[in-house]
């Protein structure tokens, strides 16, 4: 034992940084569905505001090209503090070894 954890507790905190990697890749892929319907609908004039009434459609427009844009970005390692190579992988590969741990059940 390396430390003040237990082997449990070591792989507790392993799993969650597995099921982070994997819900930010899942977002990752989610935003990018988005922006493709966005492309294609233009939600900016086509959306509908919803009909729960929380919030309006200009709200939506604005969180899909702000912050979810900036997520893709992220994930995407373009012109935000990139680790390596701008537009590559590098950040991305970084999850990696985390996704390839998620059990395939």
């Amino acid at each position: 034992m390396a430390g003040p954890l237990t082997q449990s507790e070591s792989d507790v905190v392993h799993r969650r940084l597995i099921n982070i990697a994997t819900r930010m890749r899942d977002i990752a892929e989610e935003i990018e569905r988005l922006k493709s319907e966005n492309t294609t609908f233009d939600f900016a004039t086509n959306l509908d505001d919803p009909s729960h009434g929380a919030y309006n459609a200009a709200t939506a427009v604005a969180f899909v090209t702000g912050p979810m844009f900036a997520y893709a970005d992220f994930w995407d390692n373009v012109a935000v503090s990139t680790d390596g190579t701008s537009g590559s992988s590098d950040r991305r590969d970084k999850a990696n070894p985390l996704l390839l741990a998620e059990p395939l059940s």
